[in-house]
């Protein structure tokens, strides 16, 4: 049975893996962005080198990016409407920035500190959601 149903149209699949020491308080605040996608029913099978899939049980497409580990495994996943016309470069990068904005909680008073940035911080970082990569 797979989980396709229960989840958003883009989820952040192993937030654990990008902590990097530092608390996401966004990712308890809006879990249901925060979740494993089921990858037992995919098919193929989950590779690394490879990004469109569809759900063996209830045949919903997937754009899904691995992990830079030796077992894939997902880290980002986004629903497709159609397998013949995947998401865009500019697509993907976009659901990732809501994402990391969700992760962070949303933004701080101040400025991004990259010079000319006039973006605002996230929060608890130095930088905005340009300038940090989340995923």
């Amino acid at each position: 049975m797979c989980n396709c149903a229960e989840l958003p149209s883009v989820v952040a699949c192993d937030v654990k893996y990008w902590h990097r020491n530092f608390d996401f308080p966004g990712v308890s605040e809006d879990s249901r962005h925060f979740q494993e996608l089921d990858t037992d029913t995919l098919i193929p099978s989950l590779e690394c080198d490879r990004a469109i899939y569809s759900c063996g049980s209830c045949g919903q497409d997937w754009y899904i990016e691995c992990l830079p580990e030796e077992t894939p495994s997902p880290s980002f996943a986004m629903k497709v409407e159609c397998l013949s016309m995947p998401p865009t470069a500019a697509e993907v990068e976009s659901q990732k920035q809501s994402l990391s904005i969700l992760a962070h909680g949303g933004f701080e008073p101040g400025n991004c500190l990259m010079e000319g940035c006039p973006n605002r911080r996230l929060k608890g970082r130095s930088l905005c959601h340009l300038h940090i990569t989340f995923l």
